[in-house]
């Protein structure tokens, strides 16, 4: 993966600089800019690390297929960007070994990937895998759950605690809850045993 590093006097002018070598615009990278101040007179100098987001897909395309033949399995990967966000389709001749017990093969896949891609590019890049549909199967599933359980909290106006989620889960929770004005989520608990509590408003 090419990853470009590059240090200059200022923000815009080492943004401009990796893009040229990159030879892409801003909306086809994904890049991070820290400052760094030294000296006793703190002068200040911005490094740059910056990489496509094509040069991201295809990483995670050669992740998958390499991970496909350590576990046997012809896996067909398709990846889709949107806000920074990259949607990791998948599909194999074996997709219940690929999800795993309740996705858990699956959400492991999800944290290697992520993981491999933060240490190459030093930098935090949101991976989100789903296989065969499951992740929305799951998440539909869910939606409804959470409606029905909100409901019940506001009839009742009794706090209403959820089944252990993972942060995508909850912040799907509270998502929906949005919708409610007479209902608010708080997360308690420490991972992975952190729960979503549906709470009527006082």
């Amino acid at each position: 993966m090419n990853i470009i590093k590059l240090e200059g006097k200022t923000k815009e002018s080492v943004l401009n600089k990796a893009l040229e070598e990159a030879n892409a615009s801003e909306r086809e990278v994904i890049y991070n800019i820290e400052e760094e101040t030294k000296g006793l007179l703190k002068k200040s100098k911005y490094n740059i690390v910056l990489v496509t987001k094509e040069e991201i897909k295809n990483e995670i395309k050669s992740f998958i297929l390499e991970t496909g033949n350590l576990m046997n399995i012809k896996i067909e990967t398709k990846v889709e960007e949107e806000d920074n966000i990259f949607k990791v389709y998948l599909d194999s001749n074996n997709n219940s070994i690929l999800i795993g017990k309740d996705g858990k093969t699956m959400r492991s896949l999800q944290t290697l990937v992520r993981s491999m891609l933060n240490i190459k590019t030093d930098m935090h890049i949101k991976v989100n895998i789903d296989v065969s549909g499951y992740r929305e199967k799951q998440l539909n599933k869910l939606e409804k759950v959470v409606r029905r359980v909100a409901k019940e909290v506001i009839n009742s106006k009794v706090d209403a605690k959820l089944d252990p989620m993972n942060s995508y889960e909850r912040r799907f929770v509270h998502n929906i809850i949005n919708e409610y004005a007479d209902l608010e989520t708080e997360s308690v608990g420490e991972e992975p045993n952190r729960c979503t509590v549906i709470k009527y408003k006082d």
